[in-house]
């Protein structure tokens, strides 16, 4: 039999805002986007210093997608639109896109930009759209009409 070590309480908790859930920036998302959201929060590592809570490993926090969809049962689209509405609404930046089919991984970074969601103070992002022609397609390709089921080039 396994004996129970107890862990560091930092390690077994996660933190949120107290206000977090009465702000109209929590409350405009979507039940998946805050799964998603408070699994970043559970990703992230507090540090007490000089009397408030510091991200340490802010902008390095990852989430694959495949991992996502591995914990939640989320479909790669839906991942991302719960990502952009994080984004949107301030409560995650991506610090850096990656590219899945390099290996290289996103990066978030944990924001407070949430708590100004519907001022004039409030800094608006968006998340990038991928602009790289990635896959097969091309645009020199045409399309070919098909005559009586067989196909002329």
């Amino acid at each position: 039999m396994k004996q129970k070590t107890k862990k560091d309480p930092e390690e077994r908790t996660m933190f949120i805002d107290r206000h977090l859930h009465r702000t109209k920036a929590f409350q405009g998302l979507s039940k998946a986007a805050i799964t998603l959201l408070f699994e970043f929060l559970y990703r992230r590592k507090l540090k007490y210093e000089k009397e408030e809570w510091v991200v340490t490993n802010n902008a390095r926090i990852i989430l694959s997608y495949r991992h996502a969809s591995k914990l939640f049962g989320f479909s790669p689209s839906t991942i991302a639109r719960c990502i952009s509405q994080l984004v949107e609404r301030g409560f995650i930046d991506i610090a850096h896109k990656g590219i899945a089919s390099a290996r290289d991984c996103s990066r978030y970074a944990i924001s407070d930009r949430w708590k100004e969601f519907g001022t004039d103070r409030f800094i608006e992002q968006k998340r990038q759209k991928d602009t790289r022609r990635l896959g097969f397609a091309s645009r020199k390709l045409k399309v070919v009409p098909i005559k009586n089921g067989t196909l002329k080039c």
